[in-house]
């Protein structure tokens, strides 16, 4: 709790917690190798590192939200046999808090707690679509990396994304972060209207971007609304549903998905 308000040195800490040097090292030391804590220069001076912040958010999203999150989540799972993701934006990437594996012999690999270029996967456009502008210019700006031979490096391409996915509450990825992986997400809204979170459903990309995209975006984005809603009190019950009052997705049949 003494690192909470920010950097302290180790005379700081000694003085805050009353803690023995020697033993106050020891605490130091553990939590440095554990991630927990950076020392940010050689006077010994600490600060909680994002990790903290990680695991943090996991927290948030799987106490608050768990039982309607895992009600949807699993149905999601039994309606597509794909894997399931819950997660959040953080600073041009998304951190998986939450996920159930597909049912199917075949999965798309991934980590509670891993993380996501935004520009790449479904959940992070679909966060990154309601970020503050700052945020959406900063990375816009920012050179698009080609992870696989369908990631979207066009600046321009990547905000029309955005757009279409502030229109119709969904976003898709087309194996852009991992060749042959696919998927479609959707924002879990706060009744500010800022993003809590987002779903999606994730497997190989010719399971997931086929001609069933429309039906699976519709799913997870009646998913998202519902988790919403979970999370909300009754007051803001209504202002959810407004949230949730778009333009449905619609997949072009032009666009060649892989």
């Amino acid at each position: 709790m003494a690192l909470k308000s920010g950097p302290k040195s180790n005379p700081q800490l000694i003085a805050e917690t009353g803690i023995a040097r020697l033993n106050l090292y020891r605490i130091l030391r553990t939590l440095e190798a554990e991630g927990l804590i950076l020392r940010i220069d050689e006077n010994s001076t600490y600060q909680l590192s994002l990790r903290v912040w990680e695991l943090g958010q996991a927290a948030e999203v799987g106490a608050r939200a768990h039982p309607e999150t895992a009600r949807q989540v699993e149905r999601l799972r039994q309606s597509w046999g794909d894997t399931v993701h819950v997660a959040v934006y953080d600073v041009g990437e998304v951190i998986y808090v939450y996920k159930v594996d597909g049912t199917t012999h075949l999965r798309a690999y991934t980590t509670l707690g891993g993380r996501a270029p935004a520009t790449a996967v479904a959940s992070g456009k679909s966060l990154l679509a309601f970020q503050p502008q700052t945020e959406v210019d900063r990375v816009l700006a920012e050179p698009l990396v080609a992870h696989t031979d369908h990631s979207v490096t066009s600046a321009e391409a990547l905000a029309a994304e955005l757009a279409e996915a502030r229109r119709t509450l969904t976003a898709v990825n087309r194996g852009e972060w991992r060749p042959g992986i696919g998927g479609v997400a959707s924002p879990i809204f706060a009744a500010t209207g800022s993003t809590v979170a987002a779903v999606s459903i994730s497997g190989f990309a010719d399971r997931i971007v086929d001609s069933r995209l429309s039906e699976r975006a519709a799913e997870v984005r009646d998913a998202a609304r519902l988790i919403a809603l979970g999370l909300a009190s009754d007051e803001e019950a209504g202002r959810i549903e407004t949230l949730y009052d778009r333009d449905p997705f619609v997949a072009l049949p032009e666009v060649e998905l892989l």
